[in-house]
């Protein structure tokens, strides 16, 4: 539902043009961005901790899609302190990814959990 924005007041001593009335559409949230930590050690990666790695992120798409969630990307952010960023598309209801980040706060391949709503028109 479209939403009207009444102009602001010109400020003292401004020059007074006159503005149309401005529509704002209704904005969602269309994907959060989580950042966090790996618990596995990357440092010096051997045979089975990749296998480990790419074991968890496949489990970790398979949960998200349980709970109504969409693993768009997977990777590495630069110049940050953590180890990986993942984008899920909760099309306009958080509820979903809440309540999968509460239920699988625990068995989640990551810790220090940090999400980023993203929004969208």
């Amino acid at each position: 539902m479209p939403i009207l924005v009444e102009p602001q007041a010109p400020r003292w001593g401004a020059v007074q043009v006159p503005r149309a009335r401005r529509v704002i559409k209704a904005m969602k949230i269309g994907y959060v961005m989580v950042f966090g930590k790996m618990k596995v050690n990357m440092e010096q990666p051997t045979e089975s901790i990749l296998e480990e790695f790419n074991k968890a992120y496949k489990t970790l798409g398979e949960l998200a899609e349980k709970y109504g969630l969409k693993m768009l990307l997977l990777g590495g952010p630069l110049g940050m302190s953590d180890d990986l960023v993942v984008v899920f598309d909760v099309g306009g209801n958080m509820d979903n990814y809440l309540k999968f980040k509460e239920e699988n706060f625990i068995n989640l391949p990551f810790t220090n959990m940090r999400t980023h709503p993203i929004v969208v028109p």
